[in-house]
């Protein structure tokens, strides 16, 4: 009998420690983030910092994604546009998450959700700064 082994790219310290200094920068620059999280894409096997901001619906992803990168540099290691989605919250995952993890508005905590099932939806791994939505 064969085994399938499934091996995930780790979220490494350094990717958890720059998704909350970008949280941090994007609260000082007055961007309104309502959740703040790195998601693990099974079917990729990939992390997105996942950032769930009204503006996306009052400005469109492009401006969205204008602004964050105004609060990024080489200081965060592991973070570019190419492993960041800005998303609406209302995106299914965003409220998905929010169901099982609330957080303070003005958070930005860490609380890690592994291998949990909301609402039938498996969530393989995810790690929250905040969850506001």
């Amino acid at each position: 009998m064969a085994e399938e082994i499934v091996v995930k790219e780790p979220l490494w310290p350094y990717m958890e420690d720059s998704g909350k200094e970008l949280t941090k920068r994007l609260d000082d620059m007055g961007f309104v983030l309502v959740a703040s999280f790195w998601l693990f894409l099974p079917d990729t096997g990939d992390w997105r910092l996942i950032l769930a901001t009204p503006m996306v619906d009052d400005k469109g992803p492009k401006a969205t994604y204008t602004e964050v990168q105004k609060a990024l540099d080489p200081e965060l290691r592991g973070l570019s546009l190419n492993n960041i989605s800005v998303v609406s919250p209302t995106q299914p995952i965003v409220k998905l998450l929010s169901i099982a993890i609330r957080t303070d508005a003005t958070a930005v905590g860490s609380i890690r959700f592994t291998r949990n099932r909301i609402n039938n939806l498996f969530i393989e791994d995810a790690y929250i700064y905040r969850m506001a939505a």
